[in-house]
């Protein structure tokens, strides 16, 4: 097992309640003590809150802490922690969008990942915001395959930062599957939106996690079949939710195929601040910020495997054969290589990103 810490975004409507549970003693500030991420106070649940269980998830978006009920993002959770703290949770309540998630998770045509035409698949969110949800301990927005973390409630800790509260969760976490009979070597991964992610390997292994169609619920569209507001807000909290979980299945997916095959990796250092907005907007809704910045360095050093990023600069204009530099296409999906041959633009990135992770090692750099 190896121990492991998340952060989850807390709502500001929940900040009223936090205070009431300080103000009663049922979270009490720790001394001396640090979490990644945290830059403000970290506050511990008391011995009341840890027993009888006063501490759990209510469901993906709501936590209970004895007598108040926090705003959270538990689905943002990488899924061996998510499925953990979903089966250490008995109340835990489900809407019925597993047959969603499946479509999100099958691949879709490009011209679908970035235009919101998805009427059908609109229609049955609405209608599973209009069933309501229901106690499911079978788990809908991740594999039943997935191996489940420990979740440790004792690690539970509030912190408070300048943009909000954060609730820190605590996880044991089981070895990483390993698939036998994969040859392991250097790897370098790049990131995007039509592809997630595509690593290339020194052994000539490419893999990759695909792009997900954005489903695009309006505002408009959520208050013209659901007159409640509450009813509006959750339908677009789990539009969200949806797409974000079906990004992790692909992350974790791609992960299992990584720890198996490689030996060491580089991978793109992206400068999320100076990216499109289009970008920055759509990398946070499928979570690939949070997937580089927490969740691939951890399983990475979990598995003992060397790591370090990369920049990103020119790694997509120079050609990884003949290292002149080349041509975009029109689409950004092909690459005018220096022999004017049209290659993957996103295996071309990636192959240049292993180069300059191979380079680092020869020359004895490694991070």
């Amino acid at each position: 097992m190896f121990n492991v810490t998340y952060n989850l975004v807390v709502r500001r409507e929940s900040t009223p309640l936090i205070r009431n549970l300080i103000h009663d003693g049922l979270l009490s500030r720790t001394q001396g003590e640090y979490r990644q991420g945290a830059s403000g106070p970290l506050y511990a649940p008391s011995s009341a809150l840890l027993r009888g269980g006063n501490l759990h998830a209510l469901s993906d978006s709501e936590f209970r802490f004895g007598p108040a009920i926090l705003s959270c993002q538990a689905y943002t959770l990488p899924p061996e922690e998510y499925r953990g703290l979903m089966l250490a949770s008995p109340a835990f309540s489900q809407f019925d969008v597993q047959p969603l998630h499946a479509e999100l998770c099958t691949g879709w045509p490009e011209e679908h990942l970035f235009h919101q035409t998805h009427p059908d698949w609109n229609q049955r969110l609405i209608e599973a915001v209009r069933r309501g949800p229901r106690l499911n301990l079978d788990p809908v927005l991740v594999s039943p395959t997935v191996q489940a973390a420990t979740w440790l409630p004792e690690e539970t800790r509030l912190s408070e930062k300048k943009t909000g509260w954060m609730l820190s969760l605590g996880f044991a976490v089981p070895d990483p599957v390993q698939l036998n009979g994969v040859t392991r070597s250097a790897a370098g991964i790049d990131l995007g939106l039509r592809r997630l992610t595509v690593a290339v390997h020194e052994s000539g292994l490419i893999h990759a996690a695909p792009g997900i169609p954005r489903t695009g619920l309006t505002s408009t569209e959520a208050g013209c079949q659901l007159p409640n507001p509450a009813d509006q807000q959750q339908a677009q909290w789990l539009n969200l939710g949806l797409q974000y979980a079906a990004a992790r299945t692909q992350l974790h997916d791609f992960l299992t195929v990584l720890l198996s095959s490689a030996s060491s990796v580089g991978y793109e250092d992206l400068d999320y601040d100076q990216m499109s907005p289009h970008f920055q907007q759509r990398s946070r809704e499928l979570g690939l910020r949070d997937f580089s910045y927490v969740w691939l360095p951890k399983r990475l050093k979990q598995a003992g495997i060397q790591y370090e990023k990369l920049p990103a600069r020119h790694t997509s204009q120079i050609c990884s054969l003949t290292h002149l530099r080349g041509t975009r296409g029109t689409r950004q999906r092909d690459f005018l290589n220096g022999n004017n041959e049209w290659v993957d633009a996103d295996e071309n990135a990636a192959r240049n990103i292993m180069r300059l992770h191979l380079a680092s090692q020869i020359w004895g750099k490694p991070k």
